[in-house]
């Protein structure tokens, strides 16, 4: 029963179906002819025309504007609620995707404070080695500002980048005292 009472609400009244087959009687103009100017199947204008179908109003617009006028949807009380409805669900939407984004900019930023410290460094200097201001990262901290995906990339590829030269660091010194030995044993 509900379903039907959809269905009903959603189909265009037979006035628009008349509508649509009196201009086009009207001007001369014949199924397949409008649905070549309209780009609307010949066999979904028969549909309509006999009220087998009920178009989208995307199609009705086009017909109608084939026709040479205009269509304006008028909203209605359901069309209202269906709006609030939507604008609800998408502010629930948002929330949870804002809730997400926090959360994992939450994570990330505790996963290079650890590869910092793991570094010896501080947030704050892994922050300048990025050139990311530290203010900034202490509001993502406390959740008043979201991190940009750029400042994130540039922090840790500062703290890739200062690894990878401490890395080389302790190579070279190993080397030195590699060779250092080797050249007191000559």
């Amino acid at each position: 029963m509900m379903a039907n009472k959809k269905h009903q609400r959603d189909r265009y009244p037979s006035w628009a179906a008349k509508f649509i087959r009196t201009e086009r009687l009207k001007k001369n103009i014949t199924q397949e002819e409008l649905a070549r100017r309209s780009g609307v199947r010949v066999q979904h204008i028969r549909l309509i025309e006999w009220q087998c179908n009920s178009p989208r109003f995307e199609t009705m617009e086009k017909l109608i504007n084939t026709l040479g006028y205009e269509l304006h949807a008028m909203p209605n009380e359901d069309t209202e609620v269906c709006l609030e409805a939507d604008i609800q669900d998408e502010a629930i939407r948002l929330e949870k995707s804002n809730r997400d984004a926090q959360r994992e900019a939450h994570e990330v930023l505790e996963r290079l404070e650890k590869r910092a410290n793991r570094l010896d460094l501080s947030l704050q200097q892994a922050c300048e080695e990025a050139g990311v201001a530290y203010s900034t990262v202490t509001r993502w901290r406390n959740g008043s500002f979201s991190p940009t995906i750029k400042s994130i990339a540039r922090i840790q590829k500062a703290l890739h980048d200062f690894e990878n030269n401490n890395a080389c660091d302790e190579q070279i010194k190993w080397l030195e005292k590699l060779c250092a030995e080797q050249h007191r044993d000559d």
